[in-house]
C-alpha cells in the first residue's frame, strides 16, 4: 500500500539492524511486487555508524539502534527519543515483561520503561505483572 503508484524501476534502499530481515523485505520487494532495482544498506545501522565513525563523518542515524535479539539495542547516538511507556520520561531503554504468564499479546511484551518504572513494576509490563 505505502508503494502504491510508484514506478517498478524506482531505486528503493532498505535498512535495517544489520539482521536477515532486510534481506526478506528487499527480495519480497523484487518477487512479489515486481520492483527491480532494490538494494539493502551493507551490514545495517551498526555498520553505517560505524564507517560514519571512521571517517570522522555526522551519521544521520539518531539514539538507539533496537534490535530483535538480546542486546534489545545498541546505541548509536547520544539522543533519546523515546519515552517510558508508563511514565512518560525520556527513556530509550527497550525490555521485555518479565513476567513468563504476562497477559499482554506477546507482540507487546517489548516496550519502553525507565529505571525507575523497572524498579516499581519489578520488571513487569503493569501492575498485574509485578
Amino acid at each position: 500500500e505505502a508503494l502504491e503508484g510508484v514506478p517498478q524501476d524506482t531505486e528503493i534502499l532498505t535498512y535495517c539492524t544489520g539482521g536477515i530481515r532486510c534481506e526478506k523485505a528487499n527480495a519480497y520487494l523484487i518477487q512479489e511486487m515486481g520492483y527491480n532495482n532494490v538494494g539493502a544498506l551493507k551490514g545495517g545501522i551498526v555498520n553505517y555508524h560505524q564507517y560514519a565513525q571512521d571517517k570522522n563523518l555526522t551519521s544521520a542515524f539518531l539514539g538507539v539502534n533496537h534490535v530483535f535479539d538480546q542486546r534489545m539495542g545498541q546505541r548509536v547516538g547520544q539522543e533519546i527519543l523515546s519515552n517510558c511507556e508508563f511514565c512518560g520520561v525520556a527513556s530509550d531503554v527497550q525490555t521485555d515483561c518479565a513476567n513468563s504468564a504476562c497477559p499482554r499479546p506477546f507482540a507487546m511484551r517489548r516496550f519502553i520503561q525507565c529505571g525507575e518504572c523497572a524498579a516499581r513494576l519489578e520488571g513487569g509490563c503493569c501492575a498485574g505483572c509485578q
